[in-house]
């Protein structure tokens, strides 16, 4: 949009405006019952058996809002967000064949939160050039300077429940970009970027509420927490070959301060593990790195291979106290895959796919060997053919093995599916599946974390059929 005056002197050289609306709205019902059962090997007069009933109502509402103005090299955003919750618990205890309410579990609750962000940014140009048919780049800086105005009202039944929070946040950023294009050959996008943030407490934070049925586990939350600082410093390249089966990848690595974070106080009382939520002073940090490289080999004119690779990896550390006790928990993680695709046409493809994950973690103000290191290995091949037009046989299977101190597991699970086509025009599919045919899937889980290095099985279908039919309308604007 052009703007001039009577005169006819420009007022600017591109004066731009931007709206964008966007909102959900959503109800959810959920009705379900749960029992429980309690055994303590100690005191038998603690045994305890729960029957509940929960009948549970949700209903949300959100709404966010940008409007942009830009002139010239300046940028004048704003961004309104609204989230309206309300809830509507009933909780029954069943006992003896009557029903209790639950004054604890059941409760109306109204929760509203308004966040608005102003934010100025500034852009320069530090250095251009063009070369006509060869190539040509740009380096450029971008200054923000930004407003974080913010609260949150929960109104409840529960009175520990009603809370009032009101937080504001200066959010100052600072970006710096280059932009390289060698013509016909590749292109490359690099940049630079620090901003400073702060996270709020959330009212699940500060005022949790307890299901008394899970007997051995409490979560606290706490009392009064306030915010919490996060510098971060990030930087990122992507690399792209001008050329139909091109190299194309990226890699970023990110540096993250945490003052005044958030950390667990875990206690073990008689019987029940508690945890508490606190704030400690000292610095807490966070480095990661991740990418990505994809690559397209063309055979002949009807068979490709593809390969993609992706990896990340992450230190960090973290304060608890364990009973009292002050720790240190120093972690890494590493994540890496590989996927490799054959394809003939579109009748044949077979994949080979590869994953391993690491997780590690090491108590530096303890002597105490209560070091921690669990692997996670996976490889499997997956294989698609059409035999018609109208008929396709699907196969997959893939090898798991999960490991961890003084503890193995392996399994093979092997999936196959054929579908079929119906119809003049292919609208409706049958399709019969059988998952996991050689009976191996134990429903293996392993949770890695500061406190927590459970592996476990949990109930699940292994060997089972299933026969689906689905219709594709394939009707698409109107005539």
């Amino acid at each position: 949009m052009s703007v001039r005056g009577k005169n006819g002197k420009s007022l600017g050289e591109l004066l731009s405006y931007k709206l964008q609306w966007n909102g959900t709205l959503s109800e959810t019902q959920r009705f379900n019952q749960m029992r429980s059962s309690y055994t303590n090997a100690d005191k038998r007069e603690l045994n305890r058996q729960d029957h509940r009933t929960y009948d549970q109502s949700l209903k949300e509402f959100s709404q966010n809002i940008v409007f942009n103005v830009r002139y010239l090299n300046w940028t004048l955003s704003h961004k309104l967000n609204f989230h309206h919750t309300n809830t509507n618990d009933h909780v029954l205890n069943l006992v003896a064949g009557q029903t209790q309410t639950n004054l604890d579990l059941t409760h109306l609750s109204k929760y509203n939160q308004v966040q608005y962000e102003p934010n100025l940014e500034k852009s320069f140009i530090l250095k251009s050039h063009y070369l006509q048919g060869r190539s040509s780049s740009s380096t450029s800086l971008s200054l923000g300077a930004g407003l974080r105005l913010y609260k949150a009202e929960n109104h409840s039944s529960l009175d520990y429940r009603n809370l009032a929070q009101t937080f504001t946040t200066f959010l100052p950023q600072l970006r710096l970009s280059r932009y390289y294009n060698k013509n016909g050959q590749y292109y490359t996008n690099s940049y630079l970027q620090l901003n400073y943030d702060e996270e709020y407490p959330s009212l699940d934070q500060l005022r949790p509420i307890y299901d008394n049925s899970n007997v051995a586990y409490r979560f606290f939350g706490a009392t009064e927490l306030k915010k919490t600082q996060r510098t971060k410093a990030t930087f990122g390249t992507s690399f792209n070959e001008q050329r139909q089966n091109g190299y194309s990848g990226t890699i970023s690595l990110s540096y993250t301060n945490y003052r005044r974070g958030l950390t667990d106080s875990i206690l073990f009382k008689e019987g029940q593990q508690q945890r508490h939520l606190i704030q400690i002073a000292a610095p807490m940090s966070l480095f990661a790195t991740n990418g990505y490289l994809n690559k397209n080999y063309p055979l002949n004119k009807t068979q490709n291979l593809n390969f993609q690779f992706n990896f990340g990896l992450s230190w960090g550390n973290k304060f608890q106290y364990i009973d009292a006790i002050k720790q240190e928990m120093r972690t890494n993680s590493q994540t890496i895959s590989l996927k490799s695709y054959y394809t003939n046409l579109d009748r044949y493809q077979i994949g080979w796919l590869n994953g391993w994950n690491r997780y590690a973690r090491h108590n530096k103000l303890s002597e105490k060997n209560n070091d921690y290191v669990s692997n996670y290995w996976s490889s499997g091949l997956s294989m698609s053919y059409s035999i018609s037009k109208r008929w396709q046989v699907n196969s997959n299977s893939t090898s798991r093995l999960s490991s961890s101190r003084n503890y193995k597991d392996y399994a093979l699970i092997w999936n196959v599916n054929t579908t079929y086509r119906l119809l003049p025009g292919n609208n409706l599919e049958l399709k019969l599946s059988a998952y996991d045919l050689l009976k191996e899937n134990k429903g293996l889980y392993i949770n890695n974390g500061l406190t927590e290095f459970t592996q476990g099985y949990r109930n699940n279908l292994t060997q089972y059929f299933m026969l689906s039919l689905t219709y594709f309308p394939r009707k698409f604007g109107f005539k």
